[in-house]
């Protein structure tokens, strides 16, 4: 099967998890559980800031580097700039695919329950009974957003950062060899981006939309999905000593030396 054929299956079972009729438990509470007695207050970084930021930054990553390194718009650097993002997209859509069965099959209430909720029986039921039999009163959600509340674990938000963050970091350090970058800029860059996980993953937490161990959960499960992505699809730890005319490389560096002529100089393509 093809890369675009796998993307299209990710992709299509991804929206089947967000939107489709996917059966879902519904989950029990501890009565005025303060973990989840927490106000609603909406998202930091939004939906759309992070989908957005997740597609749009990286490929204007992609294409910026790119341009460095062949100086025009050739043919050379259109083809780069889709191998790269191609596999990114891959990666990006395994990440969600997982994230969503996760959500799906564990669920837990977000720290804001209560208020999204409502439950009926919230202020009848005597502290700490744990009560399954509710119904969620609130009409001033859609049935999507109070769905929404029971699906904590683990969280879209740090999974997909992490991923795009380390993902974007690997890229720029794998594709950016320039030694007048080496010093400052490139390790600024690396920063600047892997600050953009880091301030997803707190506001989750300030935001009370997601208890600490979801985070974790998504930063691990954001980690292993870049590793999949790095070692199986771009594997840029391949160096082959003569690269076809008609294959993209694997690795986006790739140093060819004369070992019979000492005095040959290493070719950077």
């Amino acid at each position: 099967m093809s890369r675009g054929l796998h993307f299209g299956a990710f992709f299509a079972s991804l929206v089947y998890l967000e939107y489709g009729p996917t059966p879902t438990a519904k989950l029990g509470f501890y009565c005025r559980d303060p973990s989840i007695s927490h106000p609603y207050k909406g998202d930091s970084v939004t939906l759309h800031a992070i989908l957005g930021g997740s597609i749009a930054g990286p490929l204007l990553i992609i294409a910026a580097v790119e341009l460095y390194r062949e100086k025009n718009f050739s043919k050379r650097w259109g083809l780069e700039i889709w191998n790269w993002f191609r596999d990114f997209m891959i990666g990006l859509t395994v990440n969600l695919v997982l994230t969503q069965v996760g959500k799906v099959l564990i669920g837990e209430h977000r720290p804001h329950f209560f208020d999204t909720c409502l439950p009926d029986v919230g202020h009848t039921c005597s502290p700490g009974e744990f009560v399954t039999d509710y119904k969620c009163t609130n009409s001033f959600y859609s049935n999507y957003v109070i769905t929404d509340s029971s699906r904590s674990f683990p969280s879209g938000h740090a999974s997909v950062s992490v991923y795009t963050s380390l993902f974007c970091a690997f890229y720029i350090h794998l594709r950016l060899p320039s030694h007048q970058l080496r010093l400052v800029i490139k390790p600024f860059i690396i920063v600047c981006i892997l600050l953009w996980s880091v301030v997803c993953c707190s506001t989750r937490i300030t935001d009370y939309r997601h208890h600490w161990w979801d985070v974790l959960a998504g930063l691990i499960l954001g980690i292993a999905c870049v590793v999949y992505t790095v070692l199986t699809l771009c594997k840029p730890f391949e160096t082959p000593l003569v690269v076809s005319k008609t294959h993209r490389p694997s690795a986006s560096t790739t140093t060819l030396l004369d070992v019979k002529n000492k005095d040959a100089t290493s070719v950077i393509i």
